[in-house]
């Protein structure tokens, strides 16, 4: 296979012919460049202006000059002949000098790419005119080989494709995975633990059920039903002592606001039930640039909804006055994302499990809960993750929007909680930190699968069409492909 170096503008000539010089263009299509759909139909052009579009027509190209960076060309495929912006740029191969499906697969490869920002004009906004895409170099066969050299390039992306589909379903599978672990977690399944009895168990304003025949009565420590008077105890004292504030009473749980059984030494109850006390954040006009070490920083709801907490997602507070001792973030925090622009995020949690090097400030939307000495916290950001918290959050917050969240306090405080005893909590984290780290490893193997499929796909492109050089793999195995 005879291969050569070559400059576009050996290959392309400018195609810049408005509708007004062949006659008009009062009856043609509009059409527009979209980075996703390639060539599309406009619904935005400028009618009255029609004889000043350019003309499109199959095999042509165009693209914004402004945009082009982003990869922003399109080829017109279609028999169709239509109208375009003045302001594209449009080109058309000579006749037998490129195939425009393999010029369009290099001018969107990385190589293509890099050759059009090394090639763009300006500083601010940067734009390539077509004398200086003209300039961009690429290594291509004679024309009578370019169909094989072609299909070669489609097989291995299309072989690339059915290997992405498949990674990503993987990582579909490991998301179910994790949920199935949640949910068993939280039924009482996961680890030793009495059977679920035929009812619900006993919990706030609930009755409480027959013990299934066959099993014991259990001992206090084994009951969480002793542990939830336990923690009123322990708020009542508070209260008491003035450290805490008492609260309105919360409603006792209907039994259509229990979603499934739970072991007969559990009970359902509200969050409410199990927080000693919470605190919002404020709003602050902060930058947009990351608060250095011993500065102050608002933190984003993106500190906190990956469910890891992220110390550097958050802005820059600027002459910070006053005391904020009662909204700086510590090790151990328990971080509530309360309001989010994007539907799903609210509600999402972490635990903060280092101190941080920044003085960082909870913002008006987010919250810390104080849970109480009887529950483990990793327990409840577990819980928080499951199924049934995420349905419970997301059918919460601003009803008119479908991307808004914004959830009450209030609202956090009346969800429904399957409490088990203390000693049982710690058994289930250690075993959830287990099966998740399982569930990483999992995941960060499909990913690292999914990128080296990307560099391969990118590999065969760049080898394939990049003009540095003159020996390739792929030119030798499309050489041998011809000989065979």
């Amino acid at each position: 296979m005879s291969w050569r170096k070559v400059t576009l503008g050996d290959l392309v000539d400018s195609f810049s012919i408005r509708a007004k010089d062949v006659g008009g263009g009062s009856n043609l299509p509009f059409y527009g460049v979209s980075n996703e759909d390639g060539i599309t139909k406009s619904k935005y052009a400028a009618e009255e202006k029609a004889d000043d579009y350019k003309i499109i027509e199959k095999s042509c190209f165009a693209y914004n000059p402004y945009r082009i960076n982003v990869g922003s060309i399109a080829l017109m495929d279609s028999e169709e002949t239509g109208l375009i912006s003045p302001a594209y740029v449009v080109f058309k191969p000579k006749p037998r000098s490129i195939i425009p499906k393999l010029l369009l697969k290099f001018l969107k490869s990385n190589e293509g790419l890099r050759q059009i920002r090394q090639h763009a004009r300006g500083t601010v906004r940067q734009a390539l005119r077509f004398e200086d895409l003209c300039k961009i170099e690429l290594l291509i066969p004679d024309y009578e080989q370019q169909e094989l050299f072609y299909e070669k390039i489609a097989n291995v992306e299309r072989e690339a494709e059915v290997l992405s589909s498949e990674l990503t379903h993987q990582l579909d599978l490991v998301k179910q995975l994790r949920q199935a672990f949640l949910r068993e977690a939280m039924q009482g399944k996961l680890v030793n633990t009495p059977p679920a009895s035929g009812g619900v168990s006993e919990g706030r304003g609930g009755s409480p059920t027959t013990p299934s025949a066959g099993h014991l009565p259990l001992s206090g420590e084994e009951n969480a039903s002793v542990l939830l008077k336990k923690i009123k105890a322990e708020k009542a004292q508070l209260i008491k002592e003035g450290k805490l504030k008492k609260e309105k009473e919360l409603p006792p749980i209907k039994p259509e606001e229990i979603p499934f059984k739970i072991p007969k030494n559990w009970v359902w109850c509200r969050l409410g039930d199990i927080t000693l006390y919470s605190e919002a954040g404020i709003s602050f006009k902060a930058l947009e640039t990351i608060a250095n070490r011993d500065e102050y920083g608002v933190i984003k709801t993106s500190a906190i909804t990956s469910g890891e907490f992220i110390e550097s997602e958050n802005k820059k507070l600027p002459n910070p006055k006053g005391d904020y001792n009662d909204i700086q973030i510590h090790e151990g925090d328990l971080l509530i994302c309360r309001a989010s622009g994007s539907k799903g995020l609210a509600g999402k949690s972490c635990v903060v499990k280092f101190e941080p090097k920044t003085k960082l400030l909870l913002s008006d939307k987010s919250i810390r809960f104080v849970l109480t000495k009887f529950i483990n916290v990793f327990y409840f950001q577990y819980f928080s993750r499951s199924m049934y918290a995420e349905e419970y959050f997301l059918g919460l917050g601003t009803k008119k929007s479908t991307t808004m969240n914004n959830i009450t306090r209030e609202q956090f405080y009346g969800m429904t909680v399957p409490l088990p005893p203390l000693s049982e909590q710690h058994r289930i984290v250690a075993k959830l930190e287990q099966l998740m780290r399982h569930c990483d490893e999992l995941e960060q193997s499909i990913k690292t699968s999914q990128t080296q499929n990307e560099q391969l796909l990118q590999q065969v492109l760049r080898e394939a069409l990049s003009p540095k050089g003159k020996e390739y793999k792929m030119k030798d195995e499309m050489s041998l492909a011809a000989e065979e």
